[in-house]
């Protein structure tokens, strides 16, 4: 494995992976329809795009070699 800093690049993974890990997590907890609508707000390419280019944040994504 590998720790790398995220660029956008890596936008659509980070998506990826963040929907999956909310979804397995509290989708029991939540109406289909709560859930559409938070994993669009939350996870958008636009806003993960502004955390990405936020110089007072920084993300990193763990990558297999």
């Amino acid at each position: 494995m590998k720790i790398k800093k995220c660029s956008l690049d890596d936008i659509l993974d980070l998506q990826k992976i963040y929907r999956q890990t909310f979804f397995e997590t509290f989708s029991e907890q939540n109406s289909e329809e709560n859930m559409r609508i938070f994993l669009d707000k939350a996870y958008s390419e636009e806003k993960l795009k502004s955390e990405i280019e936020d110089k007072e944040s920084e993300t990193f994504l763990a990558v297999e070699n």
